[in-house]
């Protein structure tokens, strides 16, 4: 079987393709874990609230939280297919019919959720250079913001591509100091003495 994804913007006329569907699958898987463990689990934020101080109830409710999600984004994706639409307001037209005005809620909703979102992530940015380098949390600002504006201009092939790498880079990082602080654990706490 063969997965192709092509980009209609690409201005070399270069096809995306993955041999595997496999290969695919963890594109996306990527760019869906950057996307939503990114800052905070670059700042260390996420690993204290799931993975310390609350336990293992929090790592299942984040599994059903992501389980949640997913089977959400596909019922909203068969929900396009199946009536043919087009943008997300006609997505919520289609879910809030007849009362279709309301879906001027998820728009006023949607455009607080991104702009939250974006200045959270540039913020725990900001914040975790300053900490870790020392630079001024203002110019840091200013140069996350860029990045951040520079990846966007240049489209979602863009964004999809940096989104990748970065979550390969924050799973191989987290990874290496997991394990490393599991390997400095002393014997005895390992074997709960």
């Amino acid at each position: 079987m063969d997965t192709k994804i092509t980009s209609k913007k690409a201005k070399s006329g270069r096809k995306l393709s993955f041999n595997s569907p496999g290969i695919a699958i963890f594109s996306v898987a990527s760019v869906l874990f950057s996307a939503h463990a990114g800052g905070g689990f670059a700042t260390g934020n996420q690993e204290n609230t799931y993975f310390v101080s609350l336990g293992w109830s929090e790592i299942v409710s984040l599994i059903l939280a992501m389980l949640l999600l997913t089977l959400t984004m596909r019922q909203a994706m068969i929900m396009y297919n199946k009536y043919d639409l087009k943008s997300h307001k006609e997505l919520f037209q289609q879910l809030y019919h007849p009362f279709d005005k309301l879906e001027i809620l998820f728009e006023i909703f949607f455009y607080i959720m991104v702009l939250m979102a974006v200045a959270a992530a540039i913020s725990g940015a900001a914040s975790a250079i300053n900490q870790y380098f020392g630079w001024n949390y203002y110019l840091n600002i200013i140069i996350i913001g860029c990045l951040v504006l520079g990846l966007t201009v240049f489209g979602a092939d863009v964004v999809r591509i940096a989104s990748t790498y970065m979550g390969i880079a924050i799973m191989i990082s987290v990874l290496i100091i997991f394990s490393v602080g599991i390997s400095q654990l002393p014997l005895s706490k390992e074997r709960g003495l």
